[in-house]
């Protein structure tokens, strides 16, 4: 696979973080369940949305060039996207998702780690 652009891995932070912020709202809502509310039918696409971005990351950020001697780093960032996207992918392959259930997932210590990587990632960028 080709290395990811510098636009595309700033595309997929943006992409993480936006649905991040939906997530956290869908958790305060205590939705039983996507059904149960107003935005519940955006859920599935911000996961999915999500889901993809991690994969890019998982799959190409070992090849960003972030400068010398950031390749370690771009390492671990590899990793905890991959193991973020397999985090979310057991959400998406619920039958229905709850906030209860979203709150869990923005707790994972793996998404956390991935977000605070990306902030790290996007600043050196």
């Amino acid at each position: 696979m080709a290395p990811l652009t510098t636009a595309r891995v700033r595309e997929c932070i943006d992409t993480i973080e936006k649905s991040y912020e939906f997530l956290l709202s869908y958790a305060a809502l205590g939705a039983e369940n996507e059904a149960a509310s107003k935005v519940g039918s955006q859920l599935r696409d911000y996961l999915q949305q999500t889901q993809s971005a991690l994969g890019a990351l998982a799959e190409g950020v070992g090849r960003v060039d972030a400068g010398g001697g950031n390749e370690k780093f771009l390492a671990i960032i590899a990793a905890d996207a991959g193991r973020a996207k397999a985090v979310v992918g057991a959400v998406l392959r619920r039958p229905t998702i709850s906030s209860h259930i979203i709150d869990n997932l923005n707790a994972s210590a793996h998404v956390r780690t991935v977000l605070t990587d990306l902030f790290l990632l996007d600043e050196l960028l």
